[in-house]
């Protein structure tokens, strides 16, 4: 029997327990599916929060042993993290096909773009849902991550243009505030759909 790859993608084996595996996802990088380090100084402590959460989010995600380097950090991230987990993963993802995904740049063939997540959620007919953590202090406020989703979905639909990836079907931002209260506000193409 062949073992799946581990690198991130949607794998598919043809012909049986001792197929070939291929990626159906090719276009993710293989800088893929890796904890992205907590790089002070911050602006605020809403930035510094936000950058332990998705350092956080990745190692559950992922299976792997955080690195925070408090327990202080560790402890206020993992409120943050658990209500994410409960509240908006597990009632809406069916299976993660890349964390901390890169793809290239449109519009510029020596950067990337990070996606926070790709994933499968529950219903999705093939298709697949970016997904971006947000930390907020108190309100939450959609209006100014519009250009940034923008980018993502055109990052995504030019990447899978070139190989074959399952189309996108909703690019979402998840956010938490202080109060671990969560709200999903959706930036895709199809018909709104209730999140939670």
């Amino acid at each position: 029997m062949i073992e799946r790859p581990t690198t991130p993608g949607d794998w598919i084996q043809w012909d049986g327990p001792d197929g070939k595996w291929e990626n159906y996802m090719g276009m993710i990088g293989e800088d893929s599916n890796r904890i992205p380090s907590i790089n002070p100084p911050f602006e605020n402590e809403g930035q510094e929060m936000g950058a332990y959460i998705h350092h956080h989010m990745a190692c559950r995600l992922l299976g792997k042993d955080h690195s925070l380097p408090s327990m202080n950090d560790l402890v206020a991230s993992s409120k943050y993290v658990d209500h994410l987990m409960m509240e908006f993963v597990d009632k809406n993802v069916e299976k993660i096909l890349a964390v901390e995904a890169t793809i290239p740049h449109p519009d510029d063939d020596d950067r990337k773009v990070r996606l926070d997540l790709i994933a499968y959620c529950k219903d999705h007919s093939g298709e697949c849902t970016i997904i971006d953590w947000k930390f907020v202090k108190n309100k939450f406020y959609f209006n100014n991550y519009y250009e940034q989703m923008e980018l993502y979905k055109k990052a995504y639909n030019e990447a899978q243009c070139g190989s074959f990836g399952p189309l996108l079907s909703n690019v979402l931002v998840v956010a938490i505030n202080t109060h671990c209260e969560v709200a999903v506000e959706s930036y895709g193409f199809m018909e709104r759909r209730q999140y939670g």
